[in-house]
């Protein structure tokens, strides 16, 4: 028999406590075979492991009279480090078996588990059915006073559930066991009595009947129902706030592509941007007609004189306006190349600037006649003495300058024709007349004569003359 007295049972959490049993009481007679129902994370599992002592209560008394099993299933309760022959030993240990009874046991449970070579490998390397299958096979080779499974009798292939089966009948005949399982069915063939489990209570039912009754009315419809998950409804096609973007209607997203909504108007209708395709908004005159900017395509705006008609800028190509006269002979400006224009005498006569290739201007002498500058080639001008028609300096026998020594000739050789004493005769007047040769303050030269070599040429050139 197992006595709870309220037992609880909590993990720590950072919300606080988290209750999977709270304040249970119940007792477990000898000899009952209790199905155990509940919804997934009620306990169920937790519930087993404190009737078989493996794990302690956080409050409340628990009270076991005879032997109880292990929980059986598919939780892994051996040492994964330790191969099955060792797990089985290890087993036999704990329930007192004598040294010379435990290699029976151990090849009973090999040949039960039906596991081959892997009874001599360690039991992490086992896969979860393995595993499951060798807990039962050690479970079923001891003799308990109530029995323990949590969901085990579901594993392995058609044979080993037959052979699972036959053997914890025979088990059942002469013991007590608490099971858990998912399998009315199999509950109501197998128990008589029945415990259920919901939000952190436990109770006990003395028919199975009833407590499945319980069951289904009030929490297996709930469990069974698929649950959805947070953002199901938001990605089913027909509902939610996203379903909108494929169906029309009269959501905020609906006019993206069709109906009234504020967008709408971009591809139809008659929103504020919906003249940029078609005719009656703010921008629909940029391609058609009767807006402000329409005018630049179409007549009658103000622009429209850039390709015709009579605007401001009509003139550029054709008409009469300030700056028709670019092209044409009766504007402001169209004295460029035509006309009585303020710059039309550049080409044609008449105009302030029109003497500077024609007759009768300010600059219209320059060539040939009577106008300041025409004595750069002529005579009677200021710069006329330089007998230049070109604007070059002068000859050396004109100008005001012609009296000045030519290039090449020193001061101390200037001939009687050229410089200011040009007109005094060879010897008299002059500054050095009296200077013998070889007498000056610099001495003779290298010919004795105080004349340099390079100045021989020039002076006797002009003693020549």
């Amino acid at each position: 028999m197992i006595e709870l007295f309220e037992v609880s049972k909590y993990y720590p959490t950072p919300n606080g406590r988290h209750y999977v049993l709270k304040d249970v009481s119940l007792v477990i007679p000898d000899g009952a075979q209790v199905g155990v129902l509940g919804p997934n994370g009620t306990g169920k599992s937790t519930l087993m492991r404190l009737l078989a002592g493996v794990d302690m209560p956080n409050t409340g008394t628990i009270r076991r009279t005879g032997s109880i099993s292990w929980p059986m299933g598919l939780a892994n309760s051996m040492q994964g480090s330790l191969t099955g022959r060792e797990n089985a030993r290890f087993a036999c240990r704990l329930q007192g078996v004598r040294r010379r009874d435990m290699d029976a046991i151990i090849d009973e449970v090999k040949d039960f588990a039906e596991i081959g070579d892997y009874y001599e490998m360690p039991v992490r390397t086992y896969s979860s059915g393995m595993r499951a299958r060798l807990n039962f096979a050690i479970a079923m080779a001891f003799t308990f006073d109530c029995y323990i499974i949590d969901e085990l009798t579901a594993v392995g292939d058609k044979n080993f559930k037959e052979k699972s089966a036959k053997v914890f009948k025979d088990k059942r005949a002469v013991a007590s066991f608490i099971k858990v399982s998912h399998s009315l069915r199999e509950l109501r063939n197998e128990c008589n009595m029945g415990l259920v489990l919901n939000k952190g209570s436990a109770v006990m039912y003395d028919s199975i009947e009833e407590a499945i009754e319980v069951y289904e009315r009030n929490i297996g419809s709930e469990s069974s129902a698929p649950k959805k998950r947070p953002n199901q409804k938001r990605m089913h096609p027909k509902k939610g706030p996203l379903a909108r973007k494929k169906q029309a209607g009269n959501g905020p997203n609906a006019g993206v592509k069709r109906g009234v909504g504020p967008n709408a108007s971009k591809n139809q209708g008659a929103g504020p941007n919906a003249a940029m395709k078609q005719g009656g908004g703010p921008q629909a005159n940029r391609l058609q007609a009767g807006g402000p900017k329409a005018r630049m395509a179409q007549g009658g705006g103000p622009l429209v004189n850039q390709n015709s008609g009579a605007g401001p800028n009509a003139g550029e190509a054709r008409g009469n306006g300030p700056n028709a006269a670019n092209k044409q002979a009766t504007g402001v400006k169209a004295a460029m190349k035509q006309g009585n224009g303020p710059h039309a005498d550049r080409q044609q006569a008449g105009g302030p600037k029109a003497r500077m290739a024609q007759g009768g201007g300010p600059r219209f002498n320059q060539k040939p006649g009577a106008g300041p500058n025409a004595g750069k080639n002529q005579g009677a001008g200021p710069n006329a003495a330089t007998g230049r028609s070109d604007g070059r300096p002068a000859s050396r026998k004109q100008g005001p300058n012609a009296g000045m020594k030519p290039p090449g000739v020193s001061r101390a050789h200037e001939t009687a024709e050229h410089g200011p004493q040009a007109g005094l005769p060879r010897g008299q007047n002059r500054p050095n007349a009296n200077i013998k040769n070889g007498e000056g303050p610099h001495g003779p030269g290298p010919d004795q004569t105080g004349t340099p070599e390079r100045l021989k040429p020039h002076i006797g050139a002009k003693d020549d003359q």
